[in-house]
């Protein structure tokens, strides 16, 4: 099932007519969403990677990642609640680790909330370990969790 699915799937660089739905997604799930100016300035940004997963015409979900130097630091990523559960949020992690294969990175940063049990679980299964908690991190008290995954 989650092959068929994935067949229908695009990924697709993230451009100013993506950032309403984008926006949606990102308030849907974050504390503390990026704005329309951010967005718009991660567009524009030397060093920003801005995609969006497309799913039968529909954003169904987006990632932010920088490239400094030979590190990846991954910065936003979310696929709508409509669509989690698809194997898209795995479609994107791929994506981003061939990005940084063709892109000669050494390794691959982020952080999540130390209560996002479905993300972490994820980035295991990607590989990611843990390397340091940042205590109270979020605007609403939660650690951060960082993770990295060498490549």
């Amino acid at each position: 099932m989650q092959s068929v699915i994935l067949d229908k799937v695009s990924i697709l660089p993230m451009s100013e007519n993506d950032i309403d739905a984008v926006m949606e997604i990102d308030s849907s799930y974050s504390a503390a969403p990026w704005s329309r100016e951010t967005f718009a300035n991660e567009l524009k940004n030397g060093f920003s990677y801005n995609f969006v997963l497309v799913f039968k015409g529909e954003v169904a979900g987006f990632i932010n990642f920088w490239v400094i130097c030979d590190v990846i630091e991954l910065n936003n990523f979310a696929i709508h609640e409509n669509f989690r559960g698809k194997g898209f949020g795995k479609a994107f992690l791929m994506f981003l680790i061939e990005c940084g294969n063709i892109l000669d990175v050494k390794r691959i940063f982020l952080e999540v909330k130390k209560n996002n049990f479905k993300a972490l679980s994820l980035y295991k299964k990607f590989k990611f370990y843990v390397t340091g908690i940042r205590k109270r991190y979020y605007s609403d008290g939660n650690d951060a969790i960082l993770m990295e995954r060498i490549l």
